[in-house]
């Protein structure tokens, strides 16, 4: 029989190994082997909850309210969870892979305040209609102030106001991560607002696999938010390849001025794996860098 302090120092490492990347937020091994040993003895389970517990996914309201009186009888465990995951809920086998999201403005109003270290927040396999979210909930987000990260997966929004909406909402926000990210609306608003705080905050944007009108989205934000690292993928037909690329080029003319790294990859190939991936670092010196 080994230590507990042995067993620990496994638990450690699968956890630090469980955390998902900016790109892919779902359950990896080192994940599923910590909820198996979770379930070996009491004890293990003992060691295992605080790391199972730094990520917490929300399906529908009903998730909402068991965290909610969870946190009402013991506070301090607000303080554990690091990543909030907030899931289309299908309501029946025939929906597609994304669903509705009507749940996010319960969690907004209900649990903003309660979970105080949440760092990053991800929403994904949704459909976001302008119902479930008004600007009223903005207020409710904003005291998420550990936010840092935000990672939208599988996600189609209704109009990029909703887009715009929840990224201002965030007064920390430094990394945006969108992944197979379409709208219903292809209009693109012919101007971005953003709060001051989002301007100096932002930092790195990984576009993957996007609509064109997210993308256009991206570009006209450009014009505030001047992003220091930029990951772009793609995977389109030849046909429209030219026009992704074109888009692309004009993200980092809108970046010019402030871009230090930057990752490409076109076709089926990761950004951070793939051999077809080019990586330009351009070191911008202090003094040029308002040229």
């Amino acid at each position: 029989r080994l230590p507990p302090r042995v067993y620990e120092r496994a638990f450690d490492f699968l956890a630090m190994e469980s955390r998902p990347t900016h790109y892919m937020g779902g359950p990896n091994s080192a994940l599923l082997a910590l909820r198996n040993c979770a379930l070996v003895c009491r004890e293990w389970y003992h060691l295992t909850w605080c790391h199972l517990r730094q990520r917490i996914s929300f399906r529908n309201r009903n998730d909402v309210l068991t965290m909610r009186e969870l946190l009402r009888a013991r506070p301090h465990l607000g303080s554990i969870p690091k990543q909030v995951v907030i899931r289309g809920f299908a309501t029946s086998p025939a929906d597609s892979d994304r669903a509705q999201i009507l749940h996010l403005e319960t969690f907004a109003i209900m649990l903003s305040r309660r979970l105080s270290n949440v760092s990053v927040f991800y929403i994904r396999d949704a459909i976001w209609t302008t119902g479930p979210f008004q600007s009223r909930s903005v207020r409710h987000l904003a005291a998420f102030c550990s936010v840092e990260t935000l990672v939208l997966s599988r996600v189609t929004v209704t109009r990029l106001s909703q887009l715009a909406l929840l990224i201002s909402s965030l007064p920390q926000l430094q990394v945006l991560t969108l992944r197979a990210v379409d709208c219903l609306h292809a209009q693109v608003p012919s101007w971005v607002f953003m709060p001051l705080h989002c301007e100096a905050k932002l930092q790195k944007l990984y576009l993957l696999r996007v609509a064109v009108t997210v993308e256009e989205f991206f570009i006209r934000l450009s014009e505030t938010c001047n992003f220091r690292y930029i990951a772009h993928a793609t995977n389109v037909k030849r046909a429209r390849l030219v026009q992704q690329m074109g888009g692309c080029q004009r993200l980092l003319d809108a970046n010019a001025s402030s871009l230090e790294v930057l990752r490409l990859s076109i076709g089926n190939a990761h950004p951070t794996t793939s051999c077809s991936e080019v990586e330009i670092g351009m070191s911008v010196p202090s003094s040029q860098s308002d040229c």
